[in-house]
Formats: structure tokens, sequence, C-alpha cells
């Protein structure tokens, strides 16, 4: 369900450099070099030269509304958290270091607030682990098929993951919201940590006064108000915002007709399942859910981890692997893995009969894996530690998760091309085109989008502005088109006339965006102006000047290679 941008294949031009990680920073004569100054050690030297940079960014994060207060939620969490053997510990074991990362109730990306984070609790070294939760206390579609099929709901596994995960997370916050109103009921497992899951814009006014600092709504660009997304306009990302907001509706209406409605004594339509839960539940998902690749990509939503904020350039990835360190639930007997269920399907009821017909065996082989992080590099104490969301243009971080970068190596805006727009070739050859195109499992009549990059555009985009550009003469002495190989310049002409066609394609892209790069920089190096700026209406600025950017250094570096080729 989440929009790609970037293609199957190469790229063409050159790369970007690859991101690797840290090195040492200090030779011998480095060492020589300072050990007579005022730092003895180099780390010493390191620590001071960026103290300035954490001290104004921890002052700033200080100063924030409610960054002083530690909500009762997040402590309840937390407590959930070491009851049910994640090691959040700040105290040294046998054999074990104390837990490096302390939760932040407030965190900064690039200015912007964003939410809670983790801080190194004390120095963390490169390749350390940074957190171990065990798989029994992840959603997956195992548990959600597992426990469904408790409820006679054996549907579910035949539906994919994102919606499985989406059903599970509504339920359990349905019994949850239940029995807090109520008392009744069996309230759910994981009610402490869906109390500091991120609600919905529309919901965010609801909350309660005391919690409402520490509360930040999902910020993601799909779930916005559509008069919020008009400082996007000209800016393709807002067609995806659109697009993932229909598909979302598409699939509840879908899910009503396909499950829900036949289940009514399971699925509260005007409850907990009705459509503004349900894009709550993606939006959490699109947001905080992982794909994990030792599991083979299955896709899992991890207490705790996924509170860690993304970096571009961090080279740290959510992953499983087998627990390092035993697990009670893992080691325990067969009466005691049964009663684990009791406590997971009724957590506040004595009903055994809630566990008839469950097998445990699954929530065994789970306690023996777990989620975790390493270290990608050293951080000083009080650093705030990231992990890697992925390779993510700006539009897809915004998209999914509610913020941008103006470092993002990974940048990119979409542009659109398509056959249509080919004057080069007559009435025969346009025929063949589109018959090879069909062939290939491509719409002619439907433009193809790529994503160009600051530095280089994909090598499809080429092929098939080639394509598009060949005209008669190109085509004379061939017999199907797919002998032309259009991976290779196919002549001056024809790559004059494909540069050409992209250029054309940039520059109504360009002109498609209301104002300037220079008036976007201009309103955000004005604090006065910045200042009555919503966080939101900061971002649509900040992503469209990002994609303005990319198009006027393409359209120049196009400029230059065209007038190459005529010389």
């Amino acid at each position: 369900m989440v929009c790609a941008f970037a293609p199957a294949g190469g790229c063409h031009g050159s790369s970007i450099v690859g991101i690797q990680q840290r090195s040492s920073l200090w030779r011998s004569n480095d060492r020589a070099r300072f050990s007579a100054g005022r730092h003895s050690r180099p780390t010493e030297f390191f620590r001071a030269a960026r103290s300035k940079r954490w001290r104004r960014e921890l002052r700033a994060v200080a100063e924030m509304p409610g960054a002083s207060k530690t909500s009762s939620r997040l402590e309840a969490f937390v407590k959930w958290l070491a009851a049910n053997e994640v090691f959040v510990s700040d105290k040294a074991t046998w054999g074990r270091a104390s837990h490096p990362l302390v939760v932040a109730e407030q965190t900064l990306i690039e200015s912007e607030p964003a939410g809670r984070g983790f801080l190194a609790r004390r120095d963390i070294q490169a390749g350390e682990v940074l957190f171990q939760v065990p798989f029994h206390l992840c959603f997956t579609k195992d548990v959600a098929v597992r426990r469904f099929a408790a409820l006679n709901v054996p549907e579910l596994a035949d539906e994919e993951e994102f919606f499985a995960l989406a059903t599970l997370l509504l339920y359990e916050r349905g019994l949850d919201e239940s029995w807090k109103k109520s008392g009744r009921g069996p309230g759910s497992f994981w009610g402490p940590y869906l109390d500091i899951l991120p609600p919905v814009p529309w919901e965010f006014k609801g909350a309660e006064p005391a919690e409402s600092l520490s509360m930040d709504p999902l910020d993601a660009l799909w779930l916005w108000a559509e008069d919020e997304m008009q400082w996007l306009q000209g800016s393709p990302t807002l067609l995806s915002a659109r697009a993932l907001r229909s598909k979302v509706e598409r699939e509840y209406a879908e899910a009503c007709e396909r499950l829900y409605r036949r289940h009514p004594h399971i699925f509260d339509l005007e409850g907990a399942f009705r459509l503004e839960r349900f894009l709550w539940a993606f939006g959490v998902l699109f947001s905080r859910a992982v794909s994990l690749p030792a599991e083979n990509g299955m896709l899992a939503l991890v207490p705790y981890a996924d509170l860690a904020n993304h970096s571009a350039f961090c080279v740290s990835f959510i992953d499983a692997r087998t627990a390092a360190f035993p697990y009670a639930f893992r080691a325990s007997s067969k009466q005691k893995r049964g009663q684990w269920w009791q406590r997971f399907l009724a957590p506040n009821s004595d009903d055994a009969g809630a566990v008839a017909n469950t097998d445990s065996s699954h929530y065994r082989e789970d306690a023996q894996r777990e989620v975790v992080a390493y270290a990608d590099r050293f951080y000083d104490k009080f650093e705030q530690v990231y992990v890697s969301y992925g390779q993510k243009s700006n539009a897809e971080l915004l998209l999914l998760y509610g913020f941008v970068s103006d470092r993002n190596p990974y940048n990119s805006v979409e542009v659109c091309v398509s056959l249509s727009g080919s004057e080069a070739a007559g009435a025969g050859l346009l025929d063949r085109k589109r018959s090879f195109l069909l062939a290939c499992g491509r719409d002619p009549d439907k433009p193809e989008c790529f994503p160009l990059y600051a530095d280089r555009y994909p090598l499809e985009l080429m092929q098939l502005l080639r394509f598009a550009s060949l005209t008669e003469q190109d085509a004379a002495g061939y017999s199907d088109l797919e002998q032309i190989d259009v991976a290779q310049p196919v002549n001056r002409e024809n790559e004059i006339a494909a540069k050409s066609a992209l250029l054309q394609a940039c520059k109504i892209a360009l002109q498609a965006y209301p104002t300037s790069a220079d008036e976007d920089d201009a309103a955000l190096k004005d604090k006065s102006m910045a200042q009555l700026l919503s966080r939101k209406q900061r971002l649509s600025v900040r992503l469209r000047r990002s994609e303005k950017r990319i198009l006027e250094r393409t359209i120049a570096g196009l400029e230059r290679e065209i007038q190459d080729l005529r010389c």
C-alpha cells in the first residue's frame, strides 16, 4: 500500500557516495598533536568540539512545552516493558551492561519538534545493542491470526499483513477503551503500549489536559485535512497523498463487506472499527511498523523499538535475531505458557476458557527470537540515537511519517512522461511503439513517473525517452523495435530529442508550483514570517523548495548536455 518512488533498475549518471560507518577519527599523529594541549585524550577533545551544538539542541528541547514532564502513560509503558522481559534497567547486571537508552518526551530533527525519541543514557559504542524486544510482544500477522482464530474468525488468515495488523490493533484498542470506561471486559494485554501511540489529528483535541503536552498526533501527509494540503500545490506528493488516502478508504469499504459485517459481535463499525479509527490504524502502521529481513521481510509493530527517530545518515536498521539472553517465557513449562496465553487473551479476567483450543507453541517459538538494533557509530551521553527507516525521499518521509530533512541525500522528485507526447514518429511507427509497450505490459496511454535526484536520473527514464523519440529513419532496417538498443544512445539526434523531452517535462513540472524556490527560501529565512506558519505549513514549504531545487539542477544539467551534443 505504500507508494514506491524508486524504480527497479539502475541509474543514469554519477551515483551518490555511499554512506559508510564512521572510521577512526584519530591517527597516531593526531593523538600526539593534541596530547600536550588542553585535552589530554582525543575523546575529550572530540566531545568538547561538539558540546556547544549539543547544548544548543538540549536547551531548545528543554524549552519546548512539556519537555520537563514525563507522562504517566510513558512511565506505565516502561513498567510494562520491564514486566514483560524487556531489559530497560539503568543498572548493570552480571554479564550485561546497563540499558543504553532513555526515552525523551520531546526531541528535535533539524529544529522541528519530532515527538518522542531515544537519547543515550551513557556513552554507546559502535556495534552495541541498542534494545532487545522479545517477539511475543510484537504485533505480527501470526499473532493476529491466532488471536482471531480463538474468536472464531479464521478468515483473517487469508488477509494481507497490513490489514491483519490493522484489524488486531483496532480490536485491542477497543478492548482497552471498553475496560477503562466501564471496567468490563478483558482489557488488552498491550494496553500501556496502545496508550502511547499517537492519535490522529481529529482525536487530538479530545486528549486529557494532563497528557496533551506529551501526545503528538500523527502528522503523516496523507492524514492532513484538504485545506492543509493546499500549501503543496504543484507538488506530485499532493497527488500521492490523495491517492493513498483514497486507497485506504476503499480498503475499509471492502473490508466491511468482506469481513467486518459478517462478525458484528467482534467488529463494532460504530465504535472501534469505524472509518476514522481504520485510518488511524493504517497511519500507525505506515509510520511505525518495520519489515524484518531476517524473518523473510515479515511486517511487525514492535513496542519500544518504534520510538526511534530516523536519520538519513544512519545505517542502523531494526531486525530480528535469536535471543541473546533466555526469556523466562521460553524456559517456562507448558502450564506457564498457558498462563501467558490467558494473560494475553484476557489480562483482567479469570475466565480459564479463554485459552481453550489455542496453541502456545507459536509463542514458545517467538520467545526464542527478539527484535534488535545496533549502534552504527559512537554516541556520546545525551546525544539523540537514531535508526534508519531506509533510503527515502522527502516526499516519502512527509507522506508516511510527517517530517522532511533538508540534508536528505536520497531526496528526489517525480517527473512524468508518456508516449503520447512524442511527435517524432509517423502513424505507422507510433502504432508499432504502442504495440511494443503493450507487449511489455505497459499502458502506452498512461504517463510513466520516475524519480529525479539532485545528481542523476534513472536509466529507465532515458530508455523510455529514447524509445519515444525514435523516428522512421532510426527504425529503418529493424523488423522488431526490440532489436534497437535504447540502453545506450541511439544517435546524436535521438539523444538530443530524448533529453529535450525530459527538459520540457522538468520545466512543466517547475511551472506547476505557484511560488519559486527563492520565494520559499525567503519565507523560511525570515524568522518573523516563519513563526507565523504552522508546523505543517513549514514542512510543506521545505518539501516543495527541495523539489524545485532538484528540478532546477536537472534543467541546468540538461541544458549543458544538449548544448554539448549540438556542438
